[in-house]
């Protein structure tokens, strides 16, 4: 086998920089005449990969292309550089990288801006991965305050930032992507069949400049998913990640930050939807932060930073099954922060949404430092006392009127053998208000393991094997006042 490693690269043309090819050798680290085989300097993405392995296309393992360029195309364009990749890799079925590797000088502003005139091709390819962040091996952290790449879509008149058809094993990280007409990120694959699929969306900002504070919204969603759910699928099958959105800023959008049509398995991690990059000042969706659609199903919502959107922080169709919403920080968003049936407030209980918990009380008590929340869990429907565990997640609030919300995660609380429940918290939240959800967690399995918020690995019990969770809305408020012991309460009697 003859190894290939192409490390130079040339400013302003997009090359294929490394692969691996095989042939028939004696050795792999030699040519036939025993001397070492020395790789060509480089070698252009515009040569078909059949005339680097002479036919041979299970040799091929990867290539990465290098965008060095802003132009809207051409050579070293990232227009060219997704045409490569949709010819070679998916035709290949190889595992493919574009890389960013503009060459100096830096802008004044401290980024490269890609301001295209007609919009990018549609992403077929498979096992393909765009990398914003390779940027900063060339050039340095040049904006500190985010992203080094700008894909800029103000001057089309229709057209999404990325349109992703791959049929699985997508990702892109670590860019800019505002100004479209459409959507920023459009995930519109094909059905898939039994076949586990993953898409990644990380680290990038979505609606906002590179700065994170001001907006150049996309003017649909921030991103739109239409992704078929697996079919033929055991009913305790692992929880494969079909599309993970981890750690983006998503803001300034002209409607929904996310928006789910449909999919499955959808995991939603450490997001900052409707605020600025750094600081929770507002900086909207018009619509919701995340929406989910009837034919959406099996999500986890955690640790995401979801307010002043215009509408609803998250809102969820009835009909949406096994959402697991926890620990994010849920506040002043337009209409209601956790909205089932997008009808505002639903007591739940009734037609497949969980019952809300009830709080009855909410005392601080200066001599222990402790704040005591109590409470109690709605009542089981029938049939499910056996077969379900549930948690309640509780919440304090700066504001009077959470508005469906929860901003500060205190902690969870597991249902007993009783439906009443006290929480205490080591801290001070006198004048402020909690509010709680309720979590119901089933097991379809044939022999049940012993359910906690988290498996010894970390993971929210939703990305655990055979386990189905659903969230309720929020709590009625309920206000921290000061605790007075029996027989230590003062009459006046003026």
């Amino acid at each position: 086998m003859l190894r290939l490693s192409i490390q130079r690269v040339l400013p302003a043309q997009a090359f294929l920089v490394a692969l691996t090819v095989c042939a028939q050798q004696p050795d792999p680290a030699v040519d036939g005449s025993g001397e070492v085989a020395a790789p060509p300097a480089s070698i252009s993405s515009d040569a078909p990969l059949r005339s680097l392995t002479g036919g041979d296309a299970s040799c091929l393992s990867a290539a990465v292309y290098i965008v060095s360029s802003v132009s809207d195309s051409g050579s070293g364009s990232l227009r060219k550089a997704l045409e490569d990749a949709n010819r070679d890799c998916d035709h290949y079925d190889v595992s493919c990288q574009i890389l960013f590797q503009i060459p100096p000088p830096v802008p004044e502003t401290g980024w490269f801006t890609i301001r295209l005139s007609s919009p990018l091709p549609p992403i077929t390819a498979k096992n393909l991965s765009l990398d914003g962040k390779s940027q900063t091996g060339l050039t340095g952290d040049t904006n500190p305050t985010g992203p080094e790449v700008f894909l800029d879509g103000e001057l089309l008149e229709a057209g999404n930032g990325l349109d992703v058809r791959s049929p699985g094993d997508f990702q892109v990280s670590g860019l800019v992507i505002g100004g479209f007409p459409e959507n920023g990120i459009l995930f519109d694959a094909p059905e898939r069949g039994s076949r586990s699929s993953s898409y990644l969306v990380a680290d990038n900002y979505i609606g906002t400049d590179p700065t994170g504070t001001a907006a150049a919204p996309n003017q649909l969603r921030g991103i739109a998913v239409f992704l078929e759910p697996l079919v033929l699928l055991p009913p305790t099958v692992q929880a494969v990640a079909n599309l993970t959105i981890r750690s983006n800023i998503i803001s300034g959008n002209g409607r929904s930050g996310i928006f789910v049509h449909s999919g499955q398995f959808l995991f939603f991690s450490e997001n900052r939807i409707g605020v600025k990059a750094t600081t929770g000042e507002p900086l909207p969706n018009g619509a919701s932060g995340i929406y989910f659609g009837v034919a959406s199903r099996d999500g986890c919502v955690d640790h995401n930073v979801i307010a002043h959107n215009t509408h609803f922080g998250i809102a969820l169709e009835k009909e949406v099954p096994n959402v697991w919403i926890a620990q994010n920080s849920i506040t002043g968003n337009g209409l209601y922060g956790l909205d089932i049936g997008l009808d505002l407030a639903t007591p739940g209980g009734t037609d497949n949404v969980v019952g809300r918990p009830v709080l009855t009380s909410a005392r601080f008590d200066e001599r222990t430092g402790t704040t005591t929340i109590s409470g109690r869990f709605p009542e089981l429907p029938p049939g499910l006392h056996t077969q379900t565990v549930d948690f309640v997640d509780l919440y304090s609030n700066t504001a009077l009127d959470p508005k469906g919300g929860g901003e500060t995660w205190l902690g969870d609380v597991r249902r007993g053998s009783q439906a009443d429940f006290a929480f205490t918290f080591q801290g001070n939240l006198l004048g402020q208000t909690i509010t709680a959800t309720m979590t119901r967690t089933a097991y379809a399995g044939l022999i049940r393991p012993s359910p906690s918020p988290e498996s010894a690995a970390g993971l929210p019990l939703c990305q655990q094997q055979g386990f189905h969770q659903q969230t309720s809305e929020f709590s009625e408020a309920i206000l921290v006042t000061d605790y007075q012991p029996l027989g230590e309460t003062t009459l006046h009697a003026h």
